[in-house]
């Protein structure tokens, strides 16, 4: 009597499900990690209108202007509640009604940007200012609502890692305006 030998399957055939389950799932996978990443990175279709600091620009019948800015750097909680490793940089903008001022409630969305190392960073501006001792100016207010064609002085204050000052922006958008965004240089000297 003679041994029967086991019958071998080729590799391909015993490990066709897997391979066919990779073929699926790896364009997949490169979709989630590279191409979605990329596509919320891709700037969409903004015009960035660049101003310099003092300079009005008009936006939606306001009159904006850089007045003030400023770097705080971080001494700790003991001297002015800045975190140490840490920045504050506030600035004011200036907001006067034109004679074409909307009618209705239209509200801004400020951020602070920097290019300098060759990405685009971006930092949203504190919500509460008192966490880090900063009292903003009696004719400033922190939010940005334009309604009923009032002047007023916004005053905006940003997180940011220690000498983040130098090219960095503050950038404005109206809400509901994915098409315009004025951006305003930091001077130079701080005010």
């Amino acid at each position: 009597m003679v041994a029967e030998r086991p019958i071998r399957h080729s590799w391909l055939r015993h490990n066709a499900v897997a391979l066919g389950l990779l073929v699926a799932i790896i364009p997949g996978l490169i979709g989630v990690l590279v191409v979605f990443p990329l596509s919320e990175v891709a700037p969409a279709a903004q015009a960035v209108t660049p101003v310099a600091a003092g300079d009005p620009v008009e936006l939606e019948g306001y009159e904006w202007t850089l007045t003030a800015s400023r770097e705080f750097p971080g001494k700790g909680l003991d001297d002015n509640q800045v975190p140490t490793g840490t920045s504050l940089i506030a600035a004011i903008i200036e907001a006067k009604p034109v004679a074409t001022a909307p009618t209705g409630a239209v509200s801004c969305d400020v951020s602070l940007t920097s290019r300098t190392t060759g990405t685009e960073r971006s930092w949203p501006r504190i919500s509460n200012l008192y966490d880090f001792n900063y009292r903003i100016a009696d004719d400033s207010q922190s939010y940005c609502q334009l309604s009923g064609g009032e002047p007023f002085n916004l005053e905006v204050v940003f997180l940011v890692p220690p000498r983040s000052y130098a090219g960095a922006t503050v950038d404005l958008a109206l809400t509901g305006d994915d098409t315009t965004v004025l951006r305003f240089s930091l001077p130079a000297e701080q005010g």
